[in-house]
């Protein structure tokens, strides 16, 4: 009898310390979900902001390229010469300038600008 005293007394500190580590791996699995659960988050959250600046990206892209093209078309001698004879009122030599008297004081005049 006193073998199956020593064996009950033996079984008690086994289930504690299976209630410890039973206690201890629910404990390191929780914290490894809530870890991998957080990177995940962060991860959708990286992507999405990766996402949102190649569009920008593209945007500057295509905006750099009209800039480009507009800077290509100012050092050209027609675009010169049509902002010449537009704002400036340049002529060629052996050419007339035709002004329209109410086309020409609406341009001038600011109040009937702010007006239109």
């Amino acid at each position: 009898m006193a073998e199956n005293n020593r064996k009950v007394i033996n079984l008690i500190p086994k289930k504690r310390k299976i209630k410890k580590r039973r206690i201890i791996l629910t404990l390191v699995i929780f914290y490894l979900m809530i870890f991998f659960a957080y990177q995940s988050f962060q991860i959708i959250s990286l992507k999405r902001q990766e996402k949102i600046q190649s569009q920008c990206l593209e945007e500057l892209n295509k905006t750099k390229a009209e800039y480009q093209q507009q800077l290509e078309q100012v050092n050209s001698p027609e675009f010169i010469e049509r902002i010449a004879r537009e704002n400036l009122r340049m002529i060629m030599p052996g050419e007339i300038l035709y002004v329209d008297p109410e086309t020409d004081e609406n341009q001038n005049d600011p109040d009937v600008q702010e007006e239109q």
